[in-house]
């Protein structure tokens, strides 16, 4: 049997995943492009672009020091999708504070980082010291609508 004990050689990058999904670094976080040389041992990032998924490839070719590979590996890489919760906000953020008979106006933000749905709003908590809440034409009390 023969073990190889190769310590030195290099990697150069032939083609690039789809940008829309990932981007290739190297280990000090430098982009990499199609041509990019990686030294022993061959370590690079696929940093994933947040929220998206699908399949893509890269391929690369390699040299021992004296001879490059005779052709090119490719890599193929799925990112499976997730369904990620809404995030919700709200304007001005919490806490919000009024002075005693003046009103404000709250607006309500979600965003769905996999769609682009119709939300539905629920109050889940409500502490009233004397105030209400309107939506519309609609009062809204810690019990629901009045």
């Amino acid at each position: 049997a023969v073990v190889s004990t190769q310590s030195t050689g290099t990697a150069k990058i032939s083609s690039l995943p789809s940008a829309s999904l990932m981007t290739l670094t190297d280990t000090s976080g430098n982009a990499l492009s199609v041509g990019s040389v990686i030294a022993y041992p061959f370590t690079i990032n696929a940093n994933l672009v947040q929220y998206a998924y699908g399949s893509t490839t890269f391929s690369y070719s390699a040299n021992d020091g004296d001879k490059d590979s005779a052709g090119s590996a490719n890599v193929a890489i799925t990112i499976n999708f997730v369904n990620t919760n809404p995030i919700c906000s709200s304007t001005p953020s919490s806490p919000i504070s009024v002075s005693h008979s003046s009103t404000t106006t709250i607006t309500l933000s979600t965003w769905d980082p996999d769609t682009t749905p119709t939300f539905t709003y629920a109050v889940t908590a409500f502490i009233s010291t004397g105030g209400t809440l309107k939506y519309g034409g609609l009062t809204i009390s810690s019990t629901g609508l009045m």
